[in-house]
């Protein structure tokens, strides 16, 4: 069965296997883990990373861009711990950093990289 991208969101939603396949699309672009990237995009802690992706969302959500490929929350494994994390997007990374609450010199140099 062929089914074409104009027809897409019309798949029935029995078509668990169609779904999972566009879910996977979508995960590809999402590529980041944002607590890998916390210390060197400016965060000194889980409260302010966590602080900052909710204006991430309300930014994305107010240019009607989706979310969901640009940020997704997943669970991660780590010495038998279970945590929180969210994968993200170059764009939604991109984000973070540009509104670091860290303004430190690695920090502003990094800012002036990301618009090169």
């Amino acid at each position: 069965m062929e089914i074409s991208i104009t027809s897409l969101d019309k798949v029935p939603s029995e078509s668990t296997v169609i779904l999972r396949f566009l879910e996977a699309l979508n995960d590809h672009e999402l590529r980041y883990y944002a607590q890998d990237w916390m210390k060197s995009i400016g965060y000194d802690n889980l409260d302010e990373l966590n602080n900052a992706i909710s204006p991430l969302i309300d930014a994305m959500n107010s240019v009607h861009m989706s979310t969901s490929e640009n940020i997704k929350p997943v669970y991660r494994c780590s010495n038998g711990n279970i945590y929180r994390d969210w994968k993200l997007s170059r764009l939604g990374l991109t984000y973070l950093a540009l509104n670091s609450p860290h303004k430190t010199k690695k920090i502003s140099q990094l800012q002036l990289r990301i618009f090169q």
